[in-house]
């Protein structure tokens, strides 16, 4: 929709130019000739010519020029001409972004103050990417005339840039959101966009730093793999477990695996871990509720997931300090598991036996936190039962990815953090792994585990 409205923008200040330019060599020489008195016969058509005049003999008179003897000497002409000219271009830019102004219904989005739509980058948006030559550090992401383009090192910010970019860079700096950052790689299939990114890679693995790798495929793990495991300790999250059934298939079969492959390397995640305090736990509950599905098209939609957050967060809590894992909290949501207000005399639910000994607990800290789960536990279940149906409705599909075993037992076997990818020398390496189809669901396992 933006580039036809700028094509038709373009189009119309084309035919305007034209349209100037007589109308300015027309507009100066009769205005000249009305302030000193005189009658002008030109024609409005006879602009080009006229002008051609001018550029080609500017000493010769206007009234020869014209061929009306009322017509001014060029000291009063020429200046008219040029003002009649610098009016005329300021109307037909002013017409020209008219209509290229947005058509009602379709106004263009911003997102954080800044347009989300694709475009090219200006020249002074790209000052921090050009070099005249590659330097060690910094991926070469292409060329543009004499210039190479390439990815920004903090180190190497400045080397390799001409003196006239690393001033633009300083002076452009506070315009830019930021000095160095990410690089998205985009295009069409089968175009070497996952070669490009291996070659980043193995750059980066040359350089020796922790890495985390997302695909939807195997093949970032098939080529590094064996390179990754010389450097430091490696762990695949997989929770569909599908690259690993993959991988062992083939190693059956006899087709081969990639160099260094060993199932023991399949590592877990959970949000249980690290919880200690309520405060962890409320921390990991909205992590896990800003992953998850969104919530867009329900009505009330933000007000849902806050009440999903309060209840998940004593779940979370229960379940970290009473060694259970996500299959568990999980479970409690599925079965909406609470007492029953009918039956004083029924067995309480599991989570309530769980909490009990907690709340006599002689740490004072465990204690006071097993108070506010009570509290915030009784106080959700005391509201009307489609309030708390639709509570529990919500909460469920945000846990939905622990629901199935090899999403309880992602949750529980060698479970990797930060601390865990920083270990050592710090050159270590999680490889993420989900297939595409099941990316939406198993969002809030991916993205838990990476902003964890």
């Amino acid at each position: 929709m933006n580039n036809q409205r700028g094509t038709d923008a373009f189009i119309g200040l084309a035919m305007g130019v034209p349209v100037v330019i007589s109308g300015s060599v027309w507009l100066g020489a009769w205005s000249a000739t009305t302030v000193t008195g005189g009658g002008f016969d030109g024609r409005w058509s006879g602009g080009p010519r006229v002008l051609g005049s001018y550029l080609s003999d500017p000493g010769r008179p206007p009234a020869a020029v014209w061929g009306d003897p009322d017509v001014p000497h060029q000291a009063l002409v020429y200046p008219l001409t040029v003002a009649w000219a610098v009016v005329l271009g300021l109307v037909a830019i002013a017409v020209a972004k008219l209509v290229a102004a947005p058509v009602s219904g379709f106004t263009d989005r911003r997102r954080l103050g800044a347009s989300p739509e694709a475009r090219f980058g200006r020249p002074r948006e790209l000052v921090s990417l050009r070099l005249r030559r590659p330097v060690p550090g910094r991926f070469v992401l292409g060329r543009v005339g004499r210039c190479t383009l390439a990815s920004v090192h903090p180190r190497h910010r400045d080397t390799g840039m001409r003196w006239w970019d690393r001033l633009g860079r300083r002076v452009f700096a506070r315009q830019r959101a930021e000095a160095f950052g990410a690089v998205a790689l985009i295009g069409l299939s089968q175009t070497g966009k996952s070669q490009h990114a291996l070659t980043a890679l193995r750059v980066l693995s040359a350089a020796g730093c922790p890495m985390i790798c997302s695909s939807v495929k195997g093949d970032i793990v098939d080529h590094l793999l064996a390179q990754r495991r010389r450097a430091g300790r490696v762990g695949i999250f997989d929770p569909t477990g599908k690259l690993r059934d993959t991988y062992e298939t083939r190693r059956s079969l006899g087709l081969g695996v990639p160099a260094g492959w060993d199932r023991r390397l399949c590592v877990g995640w959970s949000p249980l871990d690290g919880v200690v305090s309520y405060d962890d736990a409320v921390a990991a509950a909205h992590r896990l509720a800003e992953a998850g599905p969104g919530m867009d098209k329900v009505t009330s939609g933000d007000f849902w997931k806050d009440q999903a957050e309060m209840l998940i967060a004593p779940l979370v809590w229960i379940a970290a300090r009473s060694e259970r894992d996500m299959g568990d909290v999980t479970m409690w949501v599925l079965s909406e598991a609470r007492p029953d207000p009918d039956n004083d005399g029924a067995e309480p639910p599991e989570l309530l036996l769980l909490l009990e000994p907690l709340l006599h607990s002689a740490d004072l800290a465990t204690g006071r936190d097993a108070r506010k789960v009570e509290q915030v536990l009784h106080g959700l279940w005391s509201k009307a039962a489609a309030t708390v149906g639709s509570v529990y409705a919500t909460s469920n599909t945000i846990l939905k990815p622990w629901a199935t075993e090899e999403g309880r037992q992602s949750s529980t076997s060698q479970l990797v953090n930060l601390d865990w990818l920083l270990a050592g020398e710090g050159h270590n390496t999680l490889f993420i792994s989900a297939p595409p189809q099941e990316q939406r669901q198993l969002r809030p396992v991916l993205a838990g585990a990476v902003s964890s």
